[in-house]
C-alpha cells in the first residue's frame, strides 16, 4: 500500500506540467428541487457559474423550464447547448445539457429503465459524447436514486444494477447526481454505518471511483442529516484522465465554505457539485483516493490494484524514456 501511495503522489504532483494538447472540461450535477424552488433564481445561479461544459440536472420540473435552463447554461459561454430531457419521474425529471461547440452527441440518449424499479422513480439518463478537439468518447450519466431513508433497499438495489450495467460498458463513464447515499460529512470515509450501503454497491469491485472533494460538506439543507447526498463517480477512466471535484455554493461560483445552509421557497435545497477533468499525457492518472478504491467489504480488489500498478509502472518507464530523449 505504501507503494500505491507513492505512485498516486507522483500523479498528483504539480511538477507534472500539462501537455500542450491537454483538454479540460467541467461538469456540474445539481438537484433543482422541482416545485419548491424558483426557476428564475435557479437560472441566475446557473448563469453565474462559468465554464461549465456539461450539466447533469435532477428534479427538473417540466419541459417549460428547459428553455430557461438552456439559456442559463449558454449565458456568458458564447456557445450553444443541446438539451436531453428525461421522460421518467413525472415532474421530477432528469436532464443533460452540453456545449455543442466542445462535444457532439453520438447516437441516441438512453434511459436505463431497469434501474427505475417503480414508476415514480427516475431511470438514469445516459448520453454518449465525443470531444470535438480530442476525439475522446465517454458516457455521461445523471442519476436521482430513491430517498426513503437510510439503507433503503430499493436504493441499494438501484446501485447494484448501475454497477452491473457499468461492468458491461467499454467507454469511460462520468456519472453525477443526487444518489441519496447519506455519506456522513465527518465519518463517511470509515464506511458502514456512516454511509449508505448503496455507495458500497456502486463502487463494488472497483467499477466506479468516487471523485471525492478535498473538503466534504453537506449537500442537502435538511437539519436532520449531516451528509453528502450528491456525488461525482467515474468508471473505466483511462490513464490520461485527471479529475477533481468540489461542493459549490448555490450562488456565485465558489466552493462551499460553511457546512450548514438554509432552504427556502426560492432556493434549491441542494448544493451543486462540480468536477473538472483534464485529459493529459501518458503516465498521468485520474487522481484517486485509497478510500475511494475500496470494495464494499473494505478490503479492496487487491489483484486488480496490483495489475493496475504494474501497468502504471510501465507507463512511467515509457514516459521517462520520452523525457530523456
Amino acid at each position: 500500500m505504501k507503494r500505491l501511495c507513492i505512485l498516486l503522489a507522483l500523479f498528483m504532483s504539480p511538477s507534472l506540467s500539462l501537455a500542450q494538447d491537454s483538454l479540460s472540461f467541467r461538469v456540474v450535477g445539481w438537484n433543482l428541487e422541482s416545485g419548491e424552488s424558483s426557476i428564475r433564481l435557479i437560472r441566475r445561479q446557473m448563469a453565474d457559474k462559468d465554464g461549465v461544459d456539461i450539466w447533469g440536472l435532477s428534479e427538473v420540473p417540466s419541459s417549460n423550464a428547459i428553455s430557461a435552463l438552456e439559456s442559463a447554461a449558454e449565458e456568458g459561454e458564447n456557445a450553444d447547448f443541446e438539451v436531453v430531457f428525461g421522460s421518467t419521474g413525472g415532474n421530477d425529471r432528469l436532464a443533460v445539457l452540453f456545449d455543442t461547440t466542445r462535444f457532439e452527441r453520438v447516437g441516441e440518449p438512453e434511459e436505463l429503465s431497469f434501474v427505475q424499479l417503480t414508476p415514480g422513480l427516475r431511470a438514469p439518463l445516459v448520453v454518449r459524447l465525443k470531444g470535438r478537439q480530442s476525439g475522446t468518447e465517454f458516457l455521461f450519466m445523471v442519476n436521482h436514486l430513491k430517498r426513503g431513508g437510510v439503507q433503503n433497499p430499493t436504493r441499494i438495489q438501484q446501485a447494484e444494477l448501475i454497477n452491473q450495467w457499468a461492468q458491461d460498458q467499454e467507454l469511460p463513464i462520468i456519472t453525477v447526481g443526487d444518489f441519496n447515499f447519506d455519506y456522513d460529512v465527518d465519518l463517511g470515509d470509515a464506511g458502514f454505518p456512516h454511509r449508505d450501503r448503496g455507495f458500497d454497491e456502486l463502487i463494488r469491485d472497483g467499477v466506479f471511483v468516487y471523485l471525492r472533494p478535498d473538503r466534504l460538506l453537506k449537500t442537502n439543507a435538511d437539519d436532520n442529516f449531516n451528509s453528502v447526498l450528491d456525488f461525482v463517480f467515474v468508471a473505466h477512466a483511462p490513464f490520461a484522465w485527471r479529475g477533481e471535484s468540489r461542493i459549490l455554493e448555490r450562488d456565485g461560483d465558489e466552493p462551499a465554505e460553511e457546512n450548514d445552509f438554509d432552504d427556502s421557497q426560492q432556493q434549491s435545497d441542494h448544493r451543486p457539485v462540480d468536477a473538472i477533468f483534464t485529459l493529459r499525457g501518458e503516465g498521468d492518472n485520474l487522481a484517486l483516493t485509497e478510500t475511494a478504491t475500496k470494495s464494499a467489504d473494505g478490503s479492496g480488489n487487491r489483484s486488480e490494484i496490483l495489475d493496475r500498478l504494474e501497468e502504471i509502472e510501465r507507463e512511467l518507464v515509457e514516459l521517462r524514456k520520452q523525457l530523456t530523449e
